[in-house]
């Protein structure tokens, strides 16, 4: 039948029980009159709680439903709110027709087809207290041939109540809470629906969804307009204002059905892993995806070297941002790096950790370097048990593979006392675009620990003159004043003089990870001792396992033959946190082991020179 009806129509709203799963279900009953407004003022859907487990969904007056019979639509709005069983009447223009369908909300649907409605249901949803986004709650319905129309919930609610043993989070402002979960929770949900019968709901689009909005604390219960359905890895994360988050993920299925609400206590815990819980360090090193923080109010361990007491104190108390200002590798980050209540955070790619070193500056509000950190991501690092009792790291320090390769096999090349590295073997090919943002700098005047920490990303030069036996090869040989002096930077005991028998004692400067340090003289004497290793043409296996790689070294003109390939004929080398003091032209030198086809040893060399670290475990006491 074909006609237009212009009386007014009785509308019965019947709305299934929205009830939690256990244990007592939540009795819900509205009705609303309808006529055709000339405006929209939008949906005004809430609920009104009555204690834990119970309340009652209102529409609330000016609501719009809309009305359609395939080809044509209409809105009905509701005059009077309420929360009653009474039945009231629409007055509207009806469309052609005897089908018609109902959405509710109006602006929730993208049509009826085939008997199957489409409504979608949003990610992103906005905090309502003790309620949910009325905006993103759909109903559907068919009217049956009297023309009443039986509205069933095309979702449902998840009730998300954050608690923690912290109790200093209760109450702190939250940025955002997100749930996830194995299935699709929003996007386009289906709904195969005839009057009277079961609705059956297929959700496609994405597995979380987020509530953010003013006045959102800690501990608040957060209502979440889900689809139907069982949802395994069910984990919530809330991410405080500071930047810190805290997460949990539910052992068990959070199932929750159409009409329904299931309410979720969840017990969070800080989110980051502490790098630096332990002990803090110049190099954090990662294996596997997840959230990391790590502070960064201290520099390195915190331990200033004698040498530099007169200008250096370890905290730092005005950071005010990170910047990421080289990625050697591949980019490992899923979120931006985040600086917060003095701990730098970030946050990986979830699947599989790639292989790569982020380089990261603590600044102020000026934009100066406070500190710099090398953050270190590899799965294949790990450790190497020599037959002689020590421990060694199975590569050099930011290496992006353990044997020769055509890329990162030679790892970071640190300037002698420097914690900043500097990027993979280049040869004399390479052009300046490659270098970016590493610089090379020559005047006597930068020559500083200040200007260096200020400026990681530069290679200072040295300024010995041939010739001159009073001048000094040192990339920091001069202290505020401009006057030489010397620094040594990567051991506590140090003394200016080449001591063997000196033990490990790190200090700030040191490049390794919390956990290991660069060797001492001793150390690399005891590993050069074994006799089993043997050299190939891309560098020296000791005791079978521990694999040096022929590196050679930099010098401040990066376009020289100093910075080469690996090959046959260039030595393997490798710092030892020590200096080496000569005679000859009265410079400070550092040593450096070496190895080549069928020799080995000790030397030394300029400070100003970059070349690999090789990281040798603190041995437990």
């Amino acid at each position: 039948m074909n006609t237009k009806i212009h009386t007014a129509a009785l509308l019965y709203l019947v709305l299934a029980s929205c009830a939690r799963e256990a244990p007592a279900p939540m009795h819900v009953a509205t009705g609303f009159t309808a006529s055709l407004p000339s405006g929209s003022p939008g949906s005004r859907t809430s609920m009104k709680m009555d204690g834990v487990g119970t309340g009652t969904l209102v529409w609330d007056t000016d609501d719009a439903v809309m009305l359609s019979n395939g080809s044509q639509t209409m809105s009905l709005y509701v005059e009077e709110g309420g929360s009653t069983t009474a039945a009231l009447y629409a007055r509207a223009s009806l469309l052609d027709g005897t089908d018609f369908y109902a959405v509710y909300p109006s602006a929730s649907t993208s049509g009826y087809e085939s008997g199957v409605f489409t409504v979608e249901i949003p990610s992103s949803q906005n905090y309502v207290p003790g309620g949910f986004d009325r905006e993103t709650f759909p109903m559907v319905a068919l009217c049956d041939d009297k023309r009443n129309f039986e509205f069933r919930n095309a979702a449902s609610l998840i009730s998300v109540v954050p608690s923690s043993d912290d109790s200093s989070l209760a109450g702190q402002a939250v940025a955002r809470i997100t749930i996830t979960a194995a299935q699709n929770m929003a996007g386009t949900v289906s709904v195969a629906y005839e009057a009277g019968h079961e609705i059956e709901t297929k959700c496609t689009g994405t597995r979380s969804v987020s509530i953010s909005g003013d006045g959102l604390r800690f501990g608040d219960p957060v209502f979440f307009v889900v689809a139907p359905g069982s949802y395994t890895e069910f984990t919530v994360r809330v991410t405080l204002q500071n930047g810190f988050f805290y997460k949990t993920t539910l052992p068990d299925p959070v199932t929750v059905d159409r009409s329904r609400w299931r309410q979720v206590e969840a017990v969070l815990n800080g989110g980051y892993t502490d790098l630096s819980e332990q002990e803090t360090a110049n190099c954090y090193v990662i294996t596997k995806p997840g959230s990391y923080r790590f502070r960064a109010n201290v520099r390195g361990n915190g331990r200033v070297p004698a040498s530099c007491t007169d200008i250096l104190d370890s905290p730092i108390t005005d950071g005010q941002n990170v910047y990421m200002y080289h990625l050697d590798g591949e980019d490992f980050l899923m979120e931006p790096l985040s600086y917060a209540e003095g701990y730098i955070f970030f946050t990986t790619v979830e699947d599989e950790l790639p292989t790569g070193s982020m380089l990261v500056s603590l600044r102020n509000a000026e934009g100066i370097t406070l500190w710099s950190w090398h953050i270190w991501a590899n799965p294949q690092i790990a450790d190497v048990a020599l037959s002689n009792g020590q421990t060694w790291m199975n590569m050099n320090l930011g290496a992006l593979h353990t044997g020769f390769s055509s890329n990162g096999y030679n790892g970071y090349y640190y300037q002698w006392g420097r914690k900043d590295p500097f990027i993979q073997k280049y040869t004399t090919s390479t052009g300046a675009s490659a270098l970016a943002p590493f610089k090379s700098h020559a005047s006597q005047a930068d020559g500083s620990i200040m200007n260096a920490i200020e400026h990681p990303e530069i290679f200072y030069g040295g300024y010995h003159l041939s010739g001159n036996n009073d001048t000094i090869e040192d990339w920091a040989m001069f202290n505020d004043d401009n006057e030489p002096k010397y620094y040594d930077l990567w051991n506590m005991d140090c003394t200016g003089d080449l001591q063997t028998e000196l033990p490990a004692a790190k200090t700030m400067f040191d490049p390794c990870p919390a956990g290991y340090h660069v060797p001492v003289y001793s150390e690399v004497e005891a590993m050069l001792a074994i006799e089993e290793n043997s050299w190939s043409n891309n560098g020296k296996l000791i005791d079978g396992q521990l694999f040096f790689p022929a590196s050679s070294y930099r010098y401040i003109n990066i376009y020289s033959n100093y910075w080469v390939d690996g090959s046959s004929g260039v030595r393997a080398f490798f710092w030892c946190a020590l200096p080496h003091a000569t005679t000859a032209k009265k410079n400070r030198r550092a040593v450096r082991p070496w190895f080549t086809t069928g020799a080995k040893g000790i030397g030394n060399g300029p400070r100003t020179y970059a070349i690999p670290v090789r990281c040798i475990k603190d041995q437990e006491l």
